[in-house]
Formats: structure tokens, sequence, C-alpha cells
């Protein structure tokens, strides 16, 4: 009985030590991609997480009153919809480039692998999902279909 809670709480603490290394291995990444600008030009396509697909029509200077933005004016072909979004504010609104060949591989490669195994209270679960659907990450996206 005593060598089972040496293994159950050794396994715990594996358990945590790889939850806070892969913790702040993401904010490190999140740290990083933060730096990084998404740089459009006219003509180019991109996908809004909203609104699907969309093809920068042309970038303006817009002025109303003390403020001035650089933005992009997208048109979203399937719903016949112009939108106009601050260069500053692409990330924030899920304006993101399409996906390469290498990112679609890593999505086939999450669809192939089995069922994650699922644990914890489903409205938890639930939550978790619903954060990697907005999140407009196509491989976060392929987790949950795949899960």
């Amino acid at each position: 009985m005593q060598s089972l809670k040496k293994y159950v709480y050794y396994n715990l603490v594996i358990v945590i030590i790889t939850s806070i290394i892969t913790y702040n291995y993401l904010l490190i990444q999140a740290f990083i991609d933060m730096g990084k600008k998404i740089e459009f030009k006219v003509g180019e396509y991109c996908v809004c997480r909203t609104h699907g697909v969309a093809v920068v029509q042309e970038i303006q200077n817009i002025e109303l009153k003390d403020f001035k933005a650089k933005c992009l004016i997208l048109f979203i072909e399937k719903d016949k919809m112009t939108i106009t979004i601050p260069e500053d504010k692409l990330e924030v609104s899920g304006v993101r480039k399409l996906s390469t060949k290498a990112d679609m591989e890593e999505v086939f490669a999450i669809l192939s692998n089995g069922v994650k195994k699922v644990k914890g209270m489903w409205s938890r679960r639930a939550k978790e999902y619903e954060e990697k659907i907005n999140s407009g990450s196509i491989t976060q996206i392929a987790e949950v279909i795949r899960d």
C-alpha cells in the first residue's frame, strides 16, 4: 500500500512539472509571437475568424478626429460584405494569413491520431473547446474535431 502511494505521488509530481514546463513554453511562445506583425498586400487572401476567406481590396489611412489608423479593407465574397479593420487590430480581430502546406500536414497528423482520452468535467472541456475554436488556429480547431 505504501509503495502504491509513492507511485501515485511521483506520477502526480511528474504531471505537475510537465504542466508547468508546457505552460511556461506556451507563455514564452506567446511573447515571441506578440512581436510579429502580420502584413498584407492588396489582392492577397486572408482568413477572418468569424467570416471566412477574404481578399484585401485596399489599404487606406483613415482619419477620424484625433484617431489615425492604417486600415485594411477586406471583401468577403461568400457574404458579399466589405469590412474595415485597423492594421494594428488584425490579430485581435482574428485575421490571419492562409494556411501553409506545413500547417495542413500538421492538421492531418492531428486528425489521423487517435482520439485523445477525455478527462475532467464536461463543462470544463466545453470551455476549453470553445477557447480553441475562438482562437482561429487551425491546429487547435483540428484538436477539437479529433476529440
